[in-house]
């Protein structure tokens, strides 16, 4: 539905209107980090940058830790994303081996997505 005040903030890449949610995970799916409320048109790595883990990640995380994005989030020395293409430039077979190993991890993260949408089906699109 459309928000009385300022829809176009509320209208999302995906053409519609929404609220975003931004959750971090660990390897057992467990919720780590949720920051809800931004409108739908803010980007996933401006969310991430004014939550309360983005501004102090070092002091959420120990030693080895680190968080594994998508490739809309900037690369950081705990936060990890996969090589990204240049246009018309293949990427080295290191980097290729690299994003297929780390996709695992964010298959992780879409399953717990799912898991959520599953038991809350208000938050399915």
């Amino acid at each position: 539905e459309k928000p009385v005040n300022s829809p176009d903030d509320y209208y999302s890449r995906k053409q519609r209107f929404s609220i975003k949610a931004q959750i971090v995970c660990d390897k057992e799916l467990v919720v780590r980090s949720l920051t809800v409320g931004y409108p739908g048109s803010v980007h996933d790595a401006r969310i991430f940058a004014l939550s309360e883990l983005g501004r102090r990640t070092p002091d959420f995380l120990s030693n080895q830790q680190w968080i594994a994005g998508d490739s809309a989030y900037k690369l950081t020395t705990t936060l990890i994303t996969p090589f990204k293409r240049s246009a018309g430039v293949p990427l080295p077979e290191t980097q290729v081996r690299f994003n297929k190993m780390f996709s695992k991890y964010r298959v992780r993260v879409e399953h717990t997505f799912g898991s959520i949408k599953e038991r809350f089906c208000s938050l399915k699109e």
